[in-house]
């Protein structure tokens, strides 16, 4: 007879990618703990019919009780989601000692200084559990591939975006040259999606509609935002262009050679806007390149941990 595994509650990241970009480390403790997830009240969608958790709970504001717990690991790091978890009366509190919040963990760790999200996330697991995890799939069920592109070009900060204007011209040789295209957003990008766009075919699902979605791509190109990595959790091929931040933090698992990225001096620097008005890393990557890059990603085997 199996024995029951104990519940352990979990801070999720508050962004798409981040939750992603955790799956190998939820994975690697479900093996040995009932994980109760806290997290962004959309977190229940994005993982909807996984079975690497037992329940999920939203979490709104650090005044938010949680479920007391015998064990609790922090994927966020501020100071915040640490006094939550203090004051939710979590006794054993993991997480790395950002912040100032060191007085407030019970098993602080120092911080890792700057390596992938995936082992970030993963180390935690590893220093509860001993073990670490690799996978970062998400199960769905099975698809057709039969669009060839899709585009996604929003983020969820200025600076990383790519001009909506160098996506159209993308979209348009890709159609020419004979591939389906098909734009994707959220429904709150819907007018930067249209002007992205122009007169190809685009798309707003709610967030529970797009694994599926993207798994019908052959290629997913984007910025450096949440759907990439949700592309790449469903295993279809990415194409991603990187501007002020670092790909060597935040690339998507298992395909972190689909990037360009032209590193200027001033970065990866990380801001929500650019300072210059030149906005050299993103204006330095040009459509013939993306799309020479794309018909290779297409025609190559995929590849995926």
């Amino acid at each position: 007879m199996e024995r029951e595994r104990k519940e352990i509650i979990i801070r999720m990241p508050n962004w798409i990618g981040d939750c992603i970009m955790a799956i190998p480390a939820l994975k690697a403790l479900s093996k040995q703990y009932s994980l109760t997830l806290a997290g962004k009240p959309w977190l229940a969608e994005l993982f909807r019919g996984q079975t690497f958790f037992n329940r999920i709970i939203p979490f709104r504001s650090f005044l938010s009780k949680l479920p007391s717990a015998e064990v609790g690991i922090l994927f966020t790091n501020s100071f915040s989601s640490a006094f939550n978890f203090f004051i939710s009366g979590v006794k054993k509190r993991i997480g790395y000692s950002t912040d100032l919040r060191k007085p407030l963990l019970t098993d602080p760790l120092k911080p890792p200084g700057k390596i992938h999200q995936v082992l970030q996330y993963n180390r935690l697991a590893e220093y509860l559990i001993g073990k670490f995890n690799e996978d970062i799939s998400l199960k769905i069920e099975e698809v057709q591939k039969d669009i060839d592109f899709i585009i996604i070009p929003g983020a969820s900060k200025q600076a990383k975006r790519w001009r909506e204007r160098r996506f159209r011209l993308l979209g348009e040789k890709l159609r020419e040259k004979g591939f389906t295209v098909l734009y994707v957003g959220a429904k709150f990008e819907e007018e930067l999606i249209k002007r992205a766009a122009g007169n190809i075919p685009f798309s707003t699902p709610q967030l529970g509609e797009l694994p599926q979605l993207l798994a019908r791509a052959k290629v997913v190109i984007g910025n450096d935002t949440g759907p990439i990595h949700l592309a790449a959790a469903v295993k279809t091929k990415v194409l991603v262009i990187f501007g002020p931040t670092d790909p060597s933090l935040t690339a998507p698992w298992g395909q972190e050679n689909s990037i360009i990225y032209k590193k200027p001096e001033c970065g990866p620097c990380h801001k929500s806007r650019c300072s210059s008005s030149k906005h050299i890393c993103m204006n330095s990557i040009k459509v013939e390149e993306v799309f020479e890059r794309a018909v290779n990603i297409l025609k190559r085997k995929p590849q995926h941990r």
